[in-house]
């Protein structure tokens, strides 16, 4: 698919090897645990804030509906905006400085808002500039640790790192709101948004003490920023002209545009259609939380056995059954109840599968050199429908009912399995880099060779 952009075939660093008995395991690899570690400690820090600064604006500013929706919508803008000029950024930059950047800059960022409280010239839009400042470097360290990663540990391992990474998420989302409220309880919604500054000032220390290192070719950081904007559209037919990346990407797309058409309306099917307690909606997330954690820390082992190819397919076919689960719940709340909690489960271990196939399937096909930018377009091309699905949702909710939106969610998801289901798709393993990379291994400049005639290239839809 890519090639190196000194005309090179891919580099020993980037490039995915067999698994030899020299590979450590990754409980004993030191980077990769500090790195994880790190990344476990900001996770929980996050879903504590995830909490915490909703409850900043509404107990400290009594911020009306429409601006918690804007505060809401903010984080969400980065990809967006400015998805597609993050992976060029992160190809021409050493990564492991643009991961400290990144940590810094939010740690900096959220500890302003209890300064600011406390000095009592906290505003909204002072939470809005927190809310939009953190989300662009969230986007820019989650490309940068992606496309980072495989200079961290063993192509035949990333499945694994990846997994564990995925399963610290599960541990962030069942233990952050109970961490919340207790920062909330002892010190205020404040406090709890200085606990996740903390985490990433942690994520920081952790990253500095990680001796792994990148090199940027000097050809993919040379041409000034003419060569920067040509770089922003490579991404895409680099993502294009890859059979596999294209039909993955085009999968979660379809995934993520129905899950948010399900999303989009889920909590007001839980309470009024199914008449379920909030305390009752709370168990079942922490209930899958759990099986979202066991399917992550074995989706490395499982990757091993049945290749990537195989794995995302796994992951949609549990997402699916999740979708229909949710839709058919149905009879008295407990009964009901069963089909949520095992529909969540579904989604849970889904999303786990999946992503981390997903995640994994495009580090083993892209080299160093542009692996940022075609990620950065992966994530853009992932984005861009969440806001359409999720106006979607309300409208086929409001038409037609709460049902028929969770319905027409998990009929929609089924129809990603098309893309995926091809063979090529299905037998892609681990150890298939080499072949990615040398798709273009005539070109002799990523920069050039991925625009000019290619930027007429079809999107990927």
């Amino acid at each position: 698919m890519t090639i190196n952009g000194d005309g090179t075939s891919t580099s020993a660093a980037s490039a995915p090897r067999q698994r030899t008995p020299t590979d450590p395991s990754l409980w004993r690899h030191r980077d990769f645990g500090y790195f994880w570690g790190g990344q476990t400690v900001s996770m929980v820090g996050s879903a504590i804030s995830f909490i915490a600064l909703p409850l900043v604006a509404v107990t400290l500013l009594h911020v009306n509906p429409f601006g918690m929706s804007v505060l809401a919508a903010v984080e969400r803008l980065p990809p967006l905006l400015v998805g597609p000029f993050v992976g060029p950024l992160v190809d021409r930059r050493p990564r492991r400085p643009l991961l400290l950047i990144a940590d810094i800059g939010r740690a900096a960022l959220l500890a302003w808002v209890p300064i600011a409280a406390a000095l009592g010239v906290l505003a909204l839009w002072q939470l809005v500039v927190v809310a939009f400042g953190v989300g662009l470097l969230t986007l820019l360290f989650n490309v940068a640790y992606q496309a980072f990663l495989p200079n961290v540990v063993p192509a035949a391992r990333l499945a694994d790192g990846n997994g564990k990474l995925s399963a610290s998420q599960s541990v962030a989302e069942v233990t952050g709101p109970g961490l919340a409220s207790w920062f909330i309880y002892a010190g205020g919604p404040a406090a709890a948004v200085v606990a996740d500054a903390v985490s990433y000032a942690v994520s920081a220390g952790c990253i500095v003490r990680m001796r792994a290192r990148d090199a940027v070719r000097s050809s993919a950081a040379a041409g000034g920023w003419s060569a920067f904007w040509a770089s922003t559209r490579s991404g895409f037919p680099l993502l294009w002209r890859d059979r596999i990346l294209r039909s993955v990407t085009l999968a979660n797309a379809v995934l993520v545009f129905f899950a948010q058409l399900q999303a989009a309306v889920y909590f007001l099917y839980l309470a009024r259609t199914l008449r379920l307690s909030p305390t009752a909606i709370g168990l079942v997330f922490t209930a899958s939380g759990v099986i979202g954690f066991a399917a992550a820390l074995g989706a490395g082992r499982l990757a091993e056995r049945l290749g990537l190819g195989r794995l995302i397919v796994v992951g949609q076919l549990v997402l699916i059954a999740g979708g229909a689960l949710l839709a058919a719940a149905a009879g008295p709340r407990l009964v009901a109840a069963g089909f949520i909690v095992a529909g969540e489960a579904c989604f849970s271990a889904g999303l786990a599968i999946f992503g981390v196939g997903y995640t994994t399937m495009f580090q083993v096909r892209t080299i160093d050199a542009v692996r940022g930018r075609v990620l950065g377009a992966a994530k853009f091309l992932s984005a861009a429908p969440i806001p359409i699905a999720a106006l979607a949702g309300g409208a086929v909710a409001e038409a037609y009912g709460l049902r028929t939106a969770e319905v027409v969610g998990a009929i929609g998801m089924a129809l990603g399995l098309v893309a995926v289901l091809r063979r090529p798709v299905i037998t892609a393993s681990l150890h298939d880099g080499a072949g990615a990379a040398r798709t273009g291994a005539a070109r002799t400049d990523v920069d050039r060779a991925s625009v000019g005639p290619a930027g007429a290239t079809p999107p990927v839809e």
